[in-house]
């Protein structure tokens, strides 16, 4: 299967798609005051929070780590200054600056509280960067930025601080058609997901196409979705299928064509497109569900499951509705 025909990543989504949340009778981002959320954002800017890269808002979301229901959102990155036209991927570094990845071209930093028409501290953006279709983030623990290239199949490695139009320090093959996201795990390893399949696992230090092992689903056939990835602090690797539902969690030394040792999968889960993956300190995971992605399905909405959750399991909470102004919401992260 050809990843360009299903991932809002590839290709804008249709304005008649995108703001299809707003007949449902909710409100649009329009309807918050940036006052209230200036000061919202003012007095929670550092507290645990879910930060979510909100596709069709144009905009970057933070909720409260313990929020559940149709709840407004602490703070809103958005405006002209921001640059946002379309946020896909975000991360954290160590600073808790956001990074996230926009409108295909870009990599922008905002600093740890930022919130309304906020200028980015940082932009990576230019010829010299060599980005050509940019969507998944991630930093590792020494400020190292690692871009996930689907237009070139491969992961561009920033140094800590790069900015403007800057080349890469070096460049991880993985070469599976798409290279969609990227995850770091507690010894700086990369994870990266690819449009066949495939996870490709790299040592800190790696360049080319140096392997420390892969995990194959569905043979490689791209027939699965494979897009969100994370992994917790003993090493257990998450996956998330857009077309398949489910989130598939592999043991730590899993390798190959690999059976997952759990699957959270079923009515009950709420799960659709699970466009994003993350942990927090306690191993809670949380998930995009983007109901206006191509071949999304449920509503637009972020779900957090308990640690160890399988089978066809309720999560614990949800987050959805007017109020949320989640809008094809496609990856998220975890300050906690």
């Amino acid at each position: 299967m050809d990843w360009r025909s299903f991932p809002i990543a590839r290709q804008p989504l249709p304005i008649a798609l995108l703001f299809v949340i707003a007949g449902c009778g909710g409100a649009t981002p329009a309807a918050s005051s940036p006052a209230t959320l200036a000061q919202s954002a003012s007095s929670r800017a550092l507290e645990p929070a879910i930060i979510v890269g909100n596709f069709g808002g144009a905009d970057v979301l933070k909720f409260a780590l313990d929020d559940e229901g149709n709840v407004a959102p602490a703070a809103v990155i958005s405006g002209d200054r921001t640059g946002i036209e379309h946020a896909d991927n975000v991360a954290l570094d160590t600073s808790f600056r956001t990074y996230a990845s926009l409108n295909g071209k870009k990599v922008a930093v905002f600093s740890a509280d930022a919130h309304g028409n906020a200028k980015p501290v940082r932009v990576i953006a230019g010829a010299n960067t060599m980005l050509s279709f940019p969507i998944g983030v991630a930093v590792d623990s020494n400020g190292y930025l690692y871009v996930a290239d689907c237009g070139d199949g491969n992961v561009k490695v920033f140094a800590p601080g790069a900015t403007g139009d800057v080349r890469p320090i070096r460049t991880v093959g993985v070469y599976h058609d798409c290279t969609i996201e990227v995850a770091v795990d507690k010894n700086d390893q990369l994870y990266a997901t690819s449009s066949q399949d495939v996870i490709s696992i790299f040592s800190s230090e790696a360049t080319g196409n140096v392997l420390l092992r892969t995990i194959t689903e569905g043979n490689g056939s791209g027939s699965l979705g494979l897009r969100s990835i994370a992994v917790d602090g003993h090493g257990f690797v998450y996956a998330g299928n857009l077309l398949s539902k489910d989130i598939r969690v592999y043991g730590p030394n899993a390798q190959g064509e690999a059976k997952a040792v759990r699957k959270i999968t079923g009515s009950n889960t709420r799960l659709g497109a699970a466009t994003g993956l993350a942990l927090d300190a306690s191993d809670n995971l949380y998930a995009t569900i983007c109901r206006h992605c191509s071949n999304g399905s449920g509503t637009d909405s972020i779900v957090v499951f308990p640690p160890g959750a399988k089978g066809n399991v309720k999560p614990d909470r949800v987050i959805e509705g007017d109020k949320t102004l989640l809008s094809a919401p496609t990856d998220l992260v975890i300050r906690d």
